[in-house]
């Protein structure tokens, strides 16, 4: 069994990003969603119970600039980041 954890920084800030939603994927099948916590961090990742493989994570991240009260093009440049 191994673990995951994430840590999201917010750039423009230089604070963690709390409130992002994001995804834990294996291929097509959701394992995990839910939004960083004040720390930028899910610690409920860590219980999965995640086998060898490939997994990505998908943070929405317009939607977090979005709200903080940025203005964003439309469609934003940047909506999802993918890893």
């Amino acid at each position: 069994m191994s673990s995951l954890s994430t840590h999201v920084l917010d750039t423009v800030t230089g604070k963690p990003a709390a409130g992002i939603a994001f995804r834990l994927f294996h291929g097509a099948t959701v394992l995990f969603s839910g939004k960083t916590d004040v720390d930028g961090r899910c610690p409920q990742l860590r219980e999965l119970d995640l086998q060898k493989g490939n997994y990505r994570l998908e943070f929405d991240v317009a939607d977090y600039f979005l709200s903080q009260g940025m203005t964003l093009s439309d469609p934003p440049f940047l909506g999802r980041v993918v890893s």
